[in-house]
């Protein structure tokens, strides 16, 4: 049942006839006849009754009149909704590894917000990239960015890399000849594999190791001399860590660590994760300079 074959029926209503619903919709008076057989035969029975020129609703013409109604309100209500619904509005929730959620994200969503006060954004720390997954499956998150080795991939899911991070090695500024702790970030961080390859192919001595499940709490004991650590060159960009840490690129001589915007394959976004996951493609190409 078309919805203009209802709008026609409805029309000759209002006007009182074929011509004049014909003049009032812009159509020939032949279509307007068309429109009607064509929804007499889909309903299976005649909905007006010829008197003399004139016409008038039958018995079941004024029996699905109301419905007619009904259609074109409903259809002109799920139209003003969608519409409505195209503004980005309501929460959002983005997994966000540890230190994209104290060193890039703050000022990534202060500029979000600015665009789309509407949205609701909620931050849940994702402590191991390999459980991204089933966060979306129970519906924990939305979207997920975060830092992983060069080239990495999960199933079902896309991963966008946003751009290469630079590792630097964290040492005391005073001293760092005679720090010999290994100061980890938790065991399955892709930090980790990046600090292994490191005290693999170095001649540095190594007294033990202390795992750590900060990166500010890493940065302050090697400030304080406490050990040496590997961290993404973003968490060190800041002046006191530049004045208090001896700090060596890793870059050329490293596994490539990347940032990624993580979402599901195929799926119907919402306009509000839309929104997002663009505004972050945007934004993510000033971490790149």
């Amino acid at each position: 049942m078309e919805l203009r074959h209802i709008i026609t029926f409805l029309t000759i209503v209002e006007k009182g006839g074929f011509h004049k619903a014909a003049e009032s919709l812009g159509y020939a008076q032949s279509s307007i006849t068309a429109h009607m057989k064509e929804l007499e035969g889909e309903l299976g029975c005649v909905l007006f009754d010829r008197l003399g020129k004139m016409v008038v609703l039958s018995y079941h013409g004024r029996l699905f009149l109301p419905y007619a109604r009904q259609m074109i309100r409903l259809s002109n209500e799920s139209v003003s909704v969608l519409n409505k619904e195209k503004e980005p509005s309501g929460e959002l929730t983005i997994g966000v590894s540890e230190s994209l959620i104290i060193y890039r994200f703050p000022s990534l969503l202060k500029e979000y917000q600015k665009k789309h006060s509407r949205v609701e954004v909620k931050l849940k720390p994702i402590l191991r990239p390999r459980k991204v997954l089933l966060s979306y499956q129970s519906k924990e998150i939305d979207l997920a960015l975060i830092n992983h080795t060069e080239n990495w991939t999960l199933s079902g899911m896309t991963c966008e890399p946003l751009t290469m991070e630079n590792m630097m090695l964290l040492r005391p500024v005073d001293n760092w000849n005679e720090s010999h702790i290994a100061l980890y970030t938790e065991a399955d961080c892709s930090f980790k594999e990046v600090f292994d390859h490191f005290l693999e192919n170095s001649d540095g001595e190594i007294t033990s190791s202390l795992e750590l499940w900060s990166v500010e709490a890493i940065k302050r004991c090697v400030m304080n001399g406490l050990g040496f650590s590997v961290l993404p060159a973003f968490t060190v960009s800041d002046g006191e860590s530049r004045d208090h840490l001896n700090l060596t690129s890793l870059f050329d001589s490293s596994p490539g660590i990347s940032t990624y915007l993580v979402y599901p394959e195929s799926r119907s976004f919402s306009p509000t994760v839309e929104s997002m996951i663009q505004f972050i493609l945007d934004y993510s190409q000033c971490w790149n300079e």
